[in-house]
Formats: C-alpha cells, sequence, structure tokens
C-alpha cells in the first residue's frame, strides 16, 4: 500500500510579507486571488465568494516568533515580525552535509550546502467556530478571542513540533477572512545548521478536502455514509495504519477545534452558528446534487434517443451537411 507524504510551500521573502496583514504585499495578493476566484468554477457548484473583511475589534492578526534565546515564541508587530523572519531565512537557506574526504583523518567532513529553507502550512478554524468567535469579538468579547489566539498559536505549535520534530520559527493569527485560520512556517536546519534528527521534506497531510470533511461528518453536518466522509475516513484510517499517528493537518485541526470548545463551548452563540452553518451547507449541497442530476438527465435523454435510433440521431450532423461545409457535395 503506497500512501504519499506531502510537501510544505516554501517560504520566501513574499511569503513571509503576505504573512502580514497590514503589508501591501498582502493586499496584493488577496486582489489577485479575488480575481482568479472570479474565473474558475465548476458551472454546476456554487461560484466562491470573497471572504475577505478586517474586523476593527480584532484587527489584521497576531504574530509570533521564536526566540533565539529562550527558543519560546514570542509576539512581535508586523514590522518586527518580518525583520525577524527574513533574519531566520538567511540564517536556514543553507546546511552542513557530510561529504567523502581523503584528506580528511575520519575520512569525511562537513560541506555548507545551499537548501533547506523554510516550509509553511495553514490550520483553518471550522466555520461554525470563526463564526462564533467574530461574534464574540464584535460583541465585546475581543480580548477573549485574542487570549484564545494565543493558547491556539502555543498549542498548535506544540503540536507540530511534537509530531515533525521540525522547529516552528513563527506562528501567524489572521482575523482577515471569513474563517479565522493561523500559519506555521517551520524549518528542518537546527540551530547548528545540521537537519535536525528525525525531519523529513515530507509530511503525512490529507489536504484540506479530507479535513474538512471530516469535520463536518464528526460535527453531524454531513451523514457518516455519505462518500466523502467515508472516502475522508478511509484515507485517514490508512495514513494512520500506516505511519502510527494521525495524519498532521486532522492532528492540527482537533487541537485548534479542542481549544475553542475549552474557552467558548458553552457560548450560545455556537449553538447558533451551528444552525446557521448546518441550513446553509445542506441547502447548498442539495442545490449542487440537483444542478448534477438535471445535467445528467439530460444527457440520459440525448443518448437513449440516440441509441434508439441506432446511433442515427435526427438532429444531428450529417456526413452530407458536413461536406456541403466544406464545399465538397
Amino acid at each position: 500500500m503506497k500512501v504519499t507524504r506531502t510537501f510544505q510551500r516554501k517560504i520566501g521573502k513574499r511569503a513571509i510579507r503576505h504573512a502580514v496583514v497590514e503589508h501591501p504585499i498582502h493586499a496584493e495578493d488577496v486582489e489577485m486571488a479575488a480575481e482568479r476566484r472570479q474565473m474558475y468554477f465548476v458551472a454546476v457548484e456554487l461560484p466562491q465568494t470573497d471572504g475577505h473583511r478586517i474586523l476593527p475589534q480584532l484587527g489584521g492578526g497576531m504574530y509570533f516568533v521564536r526566540d533565539r534565546s529562550t527558543h519560546k515564541l514570542v509576539p512581535k508587530d508586523g514590522e518586527h515580525f518580518i525583520e525577524e523572519m527574513d533574519s531566520y531565512l538567511a540564517d536556514k537557506s543553507w546546511y552542513y552535509r557530510t561529504i567523502n574526504d581523503k584528506k580528511c583523518k575520519a575520512g569525511w567532513r562537513w560541506k555548507k550546502t545551499k537548501g533547506g529553507g523554510i516550509q509553511g502550512c495553514v490550520v483553518t478554524a471550522a466555520p461554525w467556530w470563526s463564526a462564533t468567535l467574530y461574534d464574540a469579538a464584535q460583541n465585546g468579547d475581543e480580548a477573549k478571542v485574542k487570549e484564545l489566539s494565543v493558547e491556539l498559536a502555543h498549542t498548535c505549535a506544540n503540536v507540530f513540533a511534537e509530531q515533525t520534530n521540525r522547529m516552528v520559527l513563527s506562528v501567524q493569527v489572521h482575523y482577515d477572512t471569513a474563517n479565522l485560520h493561523l500559519h506555521i512556517f517551520s524549518t528542518r536546519v537546527g540551530d547548528d545548521n545540521k537537519f535536525i534528527k528525525g525531519t523529513n521534506k515530507r509530511l503525512g497531510i490529507l489536504g484540506p478536502w479530507a479535513t474538512g470533511n471530516l469535520r463536518l461528518g464528526e460535527g453531524g453536518f454531513i451523514p457518516l455514509a455519505s462518500a466523502n466522509y467515508r472516502r475522508a475516513k478511509f484515507l485517514m484510517d490508512r495514513e494512520q495504519a500506516t505511519f502510527g499517528e494521525p495524519p498532521l493537518d486532522i492532528a492540527l485541526a482537533r487541537a485548534f477545534d479542542l481549544g475553542c470548545w475549552a474557552m467558548f463551548g458553552t457560548s450560545p452563540n455556537l449553538a447558533k452558528a451551528m444552525q446557521i452553518y448546518r441550513k446553509g451547507l445542506t441547502t447548498g449541497v442539495l442545490t449542487r446534487l440537483l444542478g448534477v442530476q438535471s445535467a445528467v438527465d439530460k444527457q440520459v435523454e440525448i443518448w437513449s434517443r440516440f441509441v434508439q435510433n441506432g446511433g442515427n440521431f435526427n438532429g444531428g450532423v450529417t456526413m452530407g451537411q458536413i461536406l456541403s461545409t466544406v464545399g465538397m457535395s
């Protein structure tokens, strides 16, 4: 049984600046993404909408960077976050590897090599949690939402580090989209510029589709017998059986959700958010299924008539019409 381990997104200077919601590059990237979103979608699906906006109660986001002395995440403003991450980018863009060298007593030596670098991944709040947290912030509980954000940043960083052995360099909590989310920047290159033992370029990640469907099924939003949930569950079980632990993005999503439950699980706004989301989700899914069913029914009718007429479909293009078109009739 083959299981694919997933690469993370490579982080460069532009990605570092994108991580700061207030930076102009972030605004440029959002605008380009909105343009792409309006250009491509499957006809039987509902067009995607841009959920970017900033609540004045929360601002754009919160930024945490690994302190070089204590090795702990500390809060930074956007400007100092960029300075620190640019410095880390320079430090982690090379590593020492061993090469054979007969001139050396040991028969080998360390060689400075370009590579390593910084990689990033995203953890997104479930839609009902985002709605609950944003509603709380708009109704005077913004301090509690930010307190939760600090806890989530540290919890997710710890889960990520424990499961991958990688060094977490920074976490950014973003409030600028419909779904609250956080970015994790990490590296395989240690403080000695050698690869950290037990790390790998690839991680066991299922991806957003499977993670989303597992969350929906476990939350009671879609049937456990649905094809989407069953497929996502199969992929998760296969990954866990192969590597002995749940996929990284599932572990992060569950840690995120548990943190939200601990602080906002008794909020009356949660039940309201879940009810609204469930109604919108089921209506949307049904609309899409009906659209697909209508398209399939139409094709079945066309092909049935074609078969009944022995492949000589009345209304189709005949050879005579083709020859006439090219002037050969």
